[in-house]
């Protein structure tokens, strides 16, 4: 009997072992993201150690290799401002293809839970909506709304339950809003 669980054990550990991981992004990147414009782009995430992951982006392609706690880090070149969706793809073990990527302007916004009012609910609201509709600046934007959580110490990642491409019912939310009122 004990040789039998000897032997179960010493085949779990060597599966455990031969399983390939595959390279994993965190949430804030993702399909329908906004890179910064016109300084390098940090991409990263894991993969296991040692892996060769490849970043390509509007017409980059940057090459690293996985450190021995299997974090990796691309740095893409400056990018320019650009409207027209793109696709990115990471590959290693496996590939990730990104769809639908802008390149502009990118604002962190924080502030208390009426920052996720929708501005269709504020006085005034209907017409700022039709006034940014008519606006092309903000008439492709994207946002991500971090999940709510709490932590006492740094965070390696921020959990992002997704990016989303401008409202359908207009701008949306009071940050938009905010961002309509200093765009150019």
């Amino acid at each position: 009997m004990k040789k039998n669980l000897l032997i179960v054990a010493t085949l779990i550990l060597v599966s455990a072992v031969v399983v390939k991981a595959n390279v994993v992004l965190p949430d804030v990147i993702a399909e329908a993201m906004v890179l910064q414009r016109n300084q390098p782009v940090p991409i990263w995430g894991q993969a296991d150690p040692g892996e060769v992951v490849v970043v390509k982006f509007a017409g980059q392609s940057k090459k690293v290799t996985a450190g021995a706690d299997g974090k990796w880090l691309v740095k893409l070149d400056s990018l320019k401002a650009n409207a027209t969706p793109a696709t990115m793809t990471i590959s290693g073990k496996n590939t990730i293809e990104l769809k639908n990527i802008l390149v502009g302007e990118v604002w962190l916004l924080a502030g208390q839970s009426n920052m996720q009012r929708l501005l269709s609910e504020t006085a005034n609201g209907e017409a700022a909506i039709a006034a940014a509709d008519q606006t092309p600046a903000l008439s492709d934007t994207s946002r991500a709304k971090p999940a709510q959580s709490a932590s006492s110490r740094p965070l390696a990642t921020v959990a992002v339950s997704r990016w989303w491409i401008k409202e359908t019912n207009g701008i949306g939310t009071s940050p938009s809003f905010a961002a309509s009122k200093i765009s150019p």
